[in-house]
């Protein structure tokens, strides 16, 4: 089975269900200490995405 992705322009409205959860993921895990793992902060420069050099 294959995942597609879906485009977040289609959803309906700005607080659609996916982007509702994905905002309250990122909401806990910014809650969590630098040092835990499955923190925010702790993932970030892992991934690449701080091009700019300023955090969220």
């Amino acid at each position: 089975m294959q995942y597609m992705r879906k485009n977040v322009w289609e959803l309906g409205n700005d607080w659609a269900a996916p982007i509702l959860w994905y905002a309250r993921g990122v909401a806990e895990m910014k809650s969590r200490a630098l040092a835990k793992p499955t923190s925010w902060r702790f993932l970030v420069p892992s991934t690449g995405s701080m091009s700019n050099g300023v955090e969220d």
